[in-house]
């Protein structure tokens, strides 16, 4: 089968509380045991804020998730351990509403496949829809010096803003597949105004 063929048989679907199971070993896998919790992510499903979405094939197998929520700088400040005179050039509002792309996973069987752009579209039109969000901002995890999902960000017109430092590092339950133990990755943070366009 054709790749277009299979992404055209996925569709993006809310997470409902019989995914946590599965949606907590992709993330274990992809990201670091124990980034989130099984209770964490039953937490957010019924949370305004936050938003939390699979994409599955037609049997619903779940071959990738994005989460993001809503945020403000104060919050991604003392997240990004940057201060906030760093973040207030990604918004001309004093206060404004942020969409934090908070995580993107693609199982690996399906990484060649180019998802994470899909997920991404679906996550800046999503938030363009809500007038009072203004900005897009996501901390990307720094492998060395390569930023997996930093080829998705630019073909959808994200600025790097800067590379923040230990971003993960105090979340002590967090294992990180990478440093073995507390995580000491570098980040790279980069943001997009959404009162554009999507291409």
């Amino acid at each position: 089968m054709k790749a277009e063929h299979i992404t055209h048989s996925l569709s993006i679907t809310r997470m409902v509380e019989n995914d946590l199971d599965t949606v907590k070993a992709l993330c274990d896998e992809h990201l670091g045991k124990n980034l989130y919790s099984r209770e964490y992510l039953s937490s957010v499903l019924g949370d305004k804020a936050h938003y939390f979405y699979l994409l599955v094939t037609q049997e619903r197998e779940i071959v990738g998730y994005m989460y993001y929520f809503l945020t403000d700088l104060e919050e991604m400040s003392a997240y990004t351990k940057l201060p906030r005179e760093k973040l207030n050039v990604i918004s001309k509002r004093e206060n404004p509403i942020i969409a934090n792309l908070q995580s993107v996973v693609v199982a690996k069987a399906w990484q060649k496949l180019r998802l994470s752009k899909k997920l991404a579209r679906f996550f800046l039109e999503d938030m363009q829809a809500l007038q009072e969000v203004d900005t897009a901002l996501c901390v990307c995890w720094k492998l060395g010096d390569s930023v997996p999902l930093e080829k998705t960000l630019k073909a959808f017109d994200f600025i790097h803003l800067s590379d923040a430092q230990h971003v993960w590092y105090d979340n002590r339950d967090l294992i990180c597949p990478y440093c073995e133990g507390a995580c000491e990755c570098e980040a790279a943070v980069y943001y997009k105004n959404l009162r554009g366009t999507v291409q």
